[in-house]
């Protein structure tokens, strides 16, 4: 049996079983390769193969009714029927149009069954971060609050989570090595972020002899509410840790490597800077 023949027989039968894994092992370009791509296909496509399986419907033969059955799987996660976003049911769509042209390819399939299919729009609205100004001003407003100011410096410069922060214990710091121990990861320090420790480990004792945790805000939310309370007295906009976080990214992507960021994939830190820049107000 020639290769192809042997391939196309083995994406037919895939198909057949609903077998998502198979289907994407046999089409490389459905994604970019990347273990990363590969996982979010098959995330998108999974509601649609689940209910053609519950259904019986023959995917290689949809239906003439196939774009008002896909109304439902589109657009359905796990928190329950229409709860995916826009974005979502475009990404969704765009990958089901693409396996039938791959298909169409492999001469498996003929026709566009997508063809003319409503989609939401997949842009998002613009949402501006933190400008710079406004964070340099909260900077300086909280030098007089040491735990606060060393933790949006490590928020800024390294992309520490409110999880982070509030794991991150003294042993996990070494001050000669300039690192610190984090959840996936050893981070390098920007110099500020590694001073604001130092004169916080001061007031706890000396980098030599400070134990427990280095901040003691009980929980995540009362971060959040010293956070809240130094931009009133800075007389900036509030943003949670999370914008802060990709505003640092934004701004400091060039001098941070995955690791001093925290991330253990290169994918994984490339997407969120990605996704920060994106966030940048734009000019009208």
């Amino acid at each position: 049996m020639h290769p192809a023949d042997e391939r196309a027989q083995k994406l037919v039968l895939a198909l057949h079983r609903y077998d998502l894994d198979q289907v994407i092992a046999l089409l490389p370009d459905l994604h970019t390769r990347s273990p990363s791509s590969r996982k979010i296909t098959h995330s998108n496509l999974k509601p649609v193969f689940e209910q053609a399986k519950k259904d019986h419907l023959d995917l290689l033969h949809p239906p003439a009714d196939f774009q008002a059955w896909l109304y439902a799987p589109l657009r359905r996660t796990i928190h329950g029927e229409h709860t995916a976003s826009p974005r979502t049911v475009h990404t969704r769509a765009s990958l089901l149009a693409r396996l039938y042209r791959l298909l169409e390819r492999e001469g498996l399939f003929h026709g566009e069954p997508l063809r003319h299919l409503p989609r939401p729009s997949a842009k998002r609205k613009a949402q501006a971060l933190q400008e710079r100004a406004d964070i340099t001003r909260l900077h300086l407003q909280t030098q007089d609050d040491a735990p606060l100011h060393a933790a949006l410096l490590l928020i800024d410069h390294a992309a520490f989570t409110p999880g982070e922060l509030l794991a991150l214990t003294w042993e996990d710091v070494n001050f000669p090595r300039g690192q610190v121990l984090r959840r996936r990861t050893a981070s390098t320090v920007h110099p500020a972020a590694l001073q604001a420790l130092d004169r916080l480990a001061r007031q706890a004792g000396g980098p030599l002899h400070a134990q427990g945790h280095v901040f003691e805000y009980p929980d995540d939310q009362a971060l959040r509410r010293a956070l809240w309370k130094a931009c009133q007295d800075a007389n900036v906009p509030y943003l949670p840790p999370a914008l802060l976080r990709q505003a640092g990214l934004r701004d400091h992507a060039q001098q941070l490597t995955p690791a001093d960021a925290g991330f253990s994939s290169e994918a994984a830190y490339q997407l969120a800077v990605d996704v920060a820049q994106r966030l940048v107000p734009q000019d009208d």
